[in-house]
């Protein structure tokens, strides 16, 4: 973050709900990373724990790589790096 950056940055942050990792969510992460290495598909554990967050959290997940989410229980909408809609 650049020094001018400072104000808005802390802005935002504060503006974001915190969501723990509990072990329920880890729980979810991690069989979601074993089924679908049985369909052949690799889930980074980063990804897995977003998509168990977003989950349980009954939110949308906005990102600008949708195909790493490819669960149908998630809500998932992908967009550009400039955030408009895909």
């Amino acid at each position: 973050m650049r020094d001018h950056e400072r104000e808005a940055t802390f802005a935002l942050l504060d503006a974001l709900r915190i969501h723990p990792l509990d072990a329920p969510t880890a729980d979810l992460a991690g069989e979601m990373i074993r089924a679908w290495q049985r369909r052949g598909i690799t889930l980074s554990g980063p990804d897995a724990v977003v998509a168990a967050s977003a989950i349980r959290c009954g939110a949308i997940l906005v990102t600008t790589n949708p195909r790493h989410f490819p669960m149908t229980e998630l809500m998932v909408m992908g967009v550009d790096e400039e955030g408009r809609p895909l």
